[in-house]
């Protein structure tokens, strides 16, 4: 990420990026971009819940996905929007939209360079999805629907499971960062 390698990103912070290299087979380029740029997944500490106990139960342990520009910056100094702790796998993609919308290109941690690109794809995004409605056999929904069940599968294979307590890995993370990195 950025001028940050994977593996430096990953020990320094405990996270791991939901991109994987099938990812170009069934995602656009732009949702490419956002699972290796725009989010992270992480587990919940202490500190974690505290930051967020007053909006809702945070469990140690639970996964969230947060913006990976902030992930290293002291908690009073982290901006609104930029960590979701989805109540299921399901809500990812959800939880990685709210991200995309409300605080990526607002984020001034991001590289100026990395928000240029962002930019860039969402409008090559949003011109191959208008071009794409009209022309495609399969609504855009029906497309979409087969990303979300894509960004499900492949958060599986990460080792995620729903659990009452929130998304959680079914094994170390550690297992999982080895293993994808």
């Amino acid at each position: 990420i950025g001028s940050r390698t994977n593996s430096e990103n990953h020990a320094a912070s405990r996270s791991i990026s939901l991109a994987t290299p099938s990812d170009n087979f069934y995602l656009s380029p732009f949702q490419c971009f956002c699972r290796k740029h725009v989010i992270e997944l992480f587990i919940a500490t202490t500190s974690d819940i505290q930051e967020f106990s007053q909006r809702r139960k945070i469990h140690v342990g639970q996964v969230g996905i947060r913006c990976p520009w902030r992930s290293s910056i002291p908690q009073q100094d982290r901006a609104l929007k930029y960590t979701w702790y989805p109540s299921a796998i399901s809500r990812l993609y959800q939880s990685m939209e709210k991200i995309r919308m409300h605080h990526f290109p607002y984020c001034t941690k991001v590289p100026k360079s990395m928000r240029e690109d962002y930019r860039a794809f969402f409008l090559n995004a949003s011109k191959d999805t208008t071009s794409s409605a009209s022309s495609s056999s399969f609504p855009v929904s029906r497309r979409t629907q087969a990303q979300i069940q894509y960004w499900i599968d492949s958060a599986k294979a990460l080792g995620l499971i729903d659990t009452a307590y929130g998304i959680r890995f079914s094994s170390p993370m550690e297992t999982n960062i080895k293993k994808y990195a």
